[in-house]
Parts: structure tokens; C-alpha cells; sequence
């Protein structure tokens, strides 16, 4: 599971060009903060590239220390939902149940999802709530 400053480095050696360059804007004390590159960088470049941030950010979603499953949920609905714009519907929900069974963090109930896929984001969730 990636925490904030795992997130932080391999985002910010993962910049190339300009992008890169918003390392510089960042105080020198905050430079290994994952929230602080990602506002440097929408800052810099607004939201042409919120797209990339999002797919990011959903690829590295893990469940927290005692996050509740349903805003565990939430927030990959809502990170894929800007990762994947455009998406046709059911592959974007193909999408949302994959990060969000790759990212819980209970091993048994991972488990059991994989091994009786829905076909839904919805009855994914429903599921792992019962």
C-alpha cells in the first residue's frame, strides 16, 4: 500500500519537462507532501490535467486506516469518474470495481470479490457491505 510520501516521490520523479519544474514552486519543507505537488501542479496547469492526476491517484488508491468502506467507494467512484472521461459506461464500471477490490485492504473479503465478480459498481459495493 502507497502512503503520501511513496505517492510523492514516484510522482514528482515521474515529471518530465515543465511539469517538473513545479517541484521549484514547492517550499523546500513540502516537497515530499503528495497534496502539495498535486496543487502545484493544478495550479501551473489548471485542470487540462486533471485527467492524468485522477488516473494517478486511482492507480495508487489503497483503503485507509479505518476508512469506512462506503467513502472508500466514494472516493474511487469519484477519482475514476475524472480519470476516465469519455469512457464507455460499462467498461467504466469494469474500471471502478477493479481499483476498488484491488485497493481493500481486507484480504478475505478481496477474495471473495474476485471470486464472485458483479457486474456493477453498485453491486460490487453492496456486496462488500454484507
Amino acid at each position: 500500500m502507497w502512503d503520501d510520501d511513496d505517492k510523492s516521490v514516484i510522482f514528482t520523479t515521474s515529471l518530465r519537462g515543465a511539469a517538473a519544474e513545479i517541484i521549484q514552486i514547492i517550499p523546500e519543507g513540502k516537497r515530499t507532501e503528495f497534496a502539495a505537488a498535486m496543487y502545484a501542479l493544478e495550479r501551473k496547469y489548471g485542470s487540462r490535467h486533471v485527467k492524468e492526476v485522477s488516473h494517478l491517484e486511482l492507480s495508487s488508491r489503497c483503503q485507509k486506516l479505518n476508512e469506512r468502506i462506503q467513502d472508500y467507494a466514494t472516493e474511487i467512484e469519484r477519482l475514476a469518474n475524472l480519470a476516465y472521461i469519455g469512457v464507455p459506461d460499462d467498461v467504466l464500471e469494469r474500471l471502478k470495481i477493479d481499483a476498488f477490490v484491488k485497493g481493500l485492504r481486507d484480504a478475505e473479503l478481496k477474495k471473495a470479490l474476485w471470486t464472485s465478480p458483479k457486474t456493477t459498481f453498485t453491486e460490487t459495493l453492496g456486496f462488500a457491505l454484507t
